[in-house]
């Protein structure tokens, strides 16, 4: 039985395992789906016109000065609409979807959303960078954080950080009230599977539990980090699993 399984067989009733790992693999293809459209001609001609995608300063990579390096919240944004353009696509040809996507049309998914626990509002708030929860369907809800990773040390400094993974342990304003979240890392160098290697090292050495579980409707290979979950709760949850998702992203000039 795989720690994924445990976890909700100790958490959860059986219907909302079940849901549970349906909202993650639709969740999953949705970003993967985005991505590649990004990346496609046309996007690659769309976002990087569009004012706002690069950071301001550039970066070194590999030795190399010069690259420009896409904006976190420019890159959310794009795949927010990306993955409406994906879902919109789904519905209407939905006789062709496999039964994995037949209630596509209940997941709904936004950037930028206040946490439910917080301590600050507007300005001061916190928000995290995407909220997918399905209408209708009870109180599942998925909070992802994403970062931007251009070279090794990001991972520690960046995306493992108390301002990345570590933002599910924040015990006055925990970046999700519910079992399960995730994170993206968008990626402009090397392939996807060498920085899912690496995030995993990195967590081994950050002494971090993690476990890879391949999803029931397609066998996909998802990597899973048991983070601490510190914030007081009724009934009471000691950690949160979290899912990791690496994005295959351009800079430019490309350094893949």
């Amino acid at each position: 039985m795989s720690e994924l399984t445990t976890f909700l067989g100790k958490n959860a009733a059986v219907g909302k395992q079940l849901l549970w790992e349906h909202t993650i693999h639709q969740v999953a293809t949705l970003f993967r789906e985005a991505e590649r459209r990004i990346r496609s001609i046309e996007g690659q001609q769309r976002y990087p016109a569009l004012e706002g995608w690069w950071r301001r300063k550039s970066h070194r990579i590999n030795g190399t000065t010069g690259y420009q390096v896409p904006e976190e919240t420019a890159v959310s944004e794009a795949f927010i609409e990306e993955m409406e353009n994906a879902k919109r696509d789904m519905i209407l040809n939905a006789s062709s979807l496999s039964p994995d996507f037949a209630n596509i049309d209940l997941l709904e998914f936004a950037a930028e959303v206040p946490r439910r626990q917080k301590k600050g509002i507007g300005r001061k708030a916190k928000p995290t960078d995407f909220r997918f929860y399905r209408s209708g369907l009870g109180d599942v809800e998925l909070r992802v954080e994403a970062k931007v990773i251009v070279d090794n040390k990001d991972i520690a400094k960046n995306y493992l950080s108390s301002d990345g993974l570590g933002r599910f342990s924040d015990p006055d304003e925990p970046y999700t009230d519910d079992l399960i979240g995730g994170m993206v890392a968008y990626t402009v160098t090397d392939d996807r599977s060498e920085w899912q290697d690496r995030i995993s090292a990195g967590m081994v050495s950050a002494s971090i539990a993690n476990f890879t579980y391949a999803l029931t409707q397609n066998g996909q290979q998802l990597l899973f980090s048991q983070t601490p979950y510190t914030h007081a709760k009724v009934p009471p949850q000691t950690e949160v699993l979290v899912f990791h998702l690496v994005m295959e992203l351009d800079c430019n000039p490309s350094a893949r």
